[in-house]
């Protein structure tokens, strides 16, 4: 429903006001499309057996894997010395900062007590 400014209710018409309407209907692909689709599919099929079929005949398929596997891992070792080195700078970083604020936070809570201490001579001596 909708208001208008006098705040009278107008009800909605039944004609395109819907906010939200179905999707409409796919349009079926075309023969000429199909057909495109249908070469490209196949050329490159025979593409790919074609470039497997160069590969050299010594090819060791358990070797190729061994050497990959053996890289990933040697890979994964290092991210993760990678990360320890990154979290224990991190971790120094933030002894430093915590250290400068507590010498900051001990250094103006002693001068305050200095003044306060100050204040009370002055007044004792008054």
């Amino acid at each position: 429903m909708y208001m208008t400014s006098s705040g009278s209710k107008r009800k909605r018409k039944l004609s395109s006001q819907y906010i939200f309407r179905g999707k409409s209907a796919k349009k079926n692909k075309t023969v000429l499309r199909n057909l495109i689709e249908a070469l490209i599919m196949l050329v490159t099929g025979s593409n790919l057996i074609l470039f497997l079929n160069t590969l050299p005949n010594g090819f060791n398929l358990q070797t190729f894997f061994l050497e990959i596997w053996k890289e990933v891992s040697d890979s994964l070792t290092q991210l993760v010395e990678s990360f320890a080195k990154i979290s224990g700078a991190f971790v120094v970083l933030l002894l430093l900062v915590t250290s400068l604020i507590l010498i900051i936070g001990g250094s103006v809570r002693l001068f305050r007590i200095l003044i306060m201490l100050l204040n009370t001579n002055k007044i004792n001596n008054s």
